[in-house]
């Protein structure tokens, strides 16, 4: 992907691509590794709806009922509790990452607490994993818009740490960028602190 706001310096770069790579040019970006963009006067968005409905199709929550939240707000989960199928269930952690890194920060937290069981999963974290997809099924219309700015970047960044919240007494710590008021967030992350 290739961007710029000078059409004679895009043309340039492109044609010196070109003369190095073997490359086609395929013109106005509309998707990309199951992210769709959408170009509008001074404004750029960014959703993964498509992606959202396939992976909801094929964990077989299509016509799940919405949720309005990606979690619960206390997430604990019992010791003893009936395992549940390993193999299905990193397959399901394996598409809500996918989906976390490219355009849904709001899922980063959950997701991140939920990737720690994948060894060992159980119904209890199951429940956990479909009710971020039904918090999907409500939002897969959310997208990150990024706005055309007339005044100068001003990065801005939030981090914060829930102090050794977990059984093991490590904390879980994040973060997340915008480079103006009006954008989105242009990184992010989530994730339990290591020893």
């Amino acid at each position: 992907i290739v961007t710029c706001a000078d059409d004679v310096l895009l043309n340039e770069t492109k044609d010196l691509l070109k003369s190095k790579f073997k490359m086609k040019d395929l013109g106005v970006i509309s998707d990309f590794l199951g992210i769709s963009f959408e170009l509008g006067e001074g404004v750029i968005k960014m959703n993964q709806r498509k992606y959202v409905v396939k992976v909801l199709d094929k964990f077989g929550m299509t016509n799940c009922k919405p949720k309005s939240t990606p979690s619960e707000q206390k997430l604990v989960f019992p010791d003893e509790a009936k395992p549940f199928d390993s193999n299905l269930y990193r397959q399901a952690i394996g598409s809500l990452i996918y989906l976390m890194v490219c355009t849904r920060p709001d899922i980063s937290y959950i997701v991140s607490k939920l990737s720690q069981y994948c060894e060992n999963p159980t119904d209890d974290h199951w429940i956990a994993v479909k009710h971020v997809f039904r918090y999907l099924k409500g939002t897969m219309d959310y997208s990150l818009c990024f706005y055309k700015c007339t005044d100068s970047l001003k990065l801005t960044g939030y981090s914060d740490a829930d102090w050794a919240g977990a059984s093991d007494r490590k904390s879980t710590s994040g973060y997340c960028f915008k480079l103006n008021e009006d954008s989105s967030v242009i990184s992010w992350k989530s994730r339990k602190q290591p020893t």
